[in-house]
């Protein structure tokens, strides 16, 4: 499976990054929404997407608002640790949501989803 993930912060970022390689899956990597958003258009394959909760560049919610409007045929699942006024927001749109603060539970959220696909 192809997985895109979109977190700006470089420990997290690496630390999904190698949770989904170890797991057999080829991963796409972006610190923003504007290049995630060009990533996606390059590669239609991707199915599916983590997003971080505050981007430097935009708003991750309108972001995964409008794939879901445009289209995206893949799943999203929020990678929100931030204010849960955004993490609410974030949630609509995604199938799973998980705490980038917390990789032990991370295959509660994520193995039955990568498993499914």
């Amino acid at each position: 499976m192809k997985v895109l993930v979109v977190e700006d912060s470089n420990t997290r970022r690496g630390k999904l990054v190698e949770y989904f390689r170890s797991r057999g899956h080829q991963v796409l990597e972006t610190d923003t929404c504007a290049t995630a958003l060009a990533m996606l258009s390059a590669n239609p394959d991707v199915q599916l997407i983590t997003w971080d909760g505050a981007l430097a560049d935009g708003r991750s919610d309108q972001a995964i608002m409008n794939l879901s409007d445009g289209g995206f045929r893949g799943s999203m699942v929020a990678a929100s640790g931030g204010r849960s006024d955004r993490r609410s927001q974030m949630a609509e749109g995604c199938i799973a949501e998980i705490d980038p603060e917390d990789p032990a539970t991370w295959p509660s959220a994520l193995d039955t989803l990568l498993s499914e696909r």
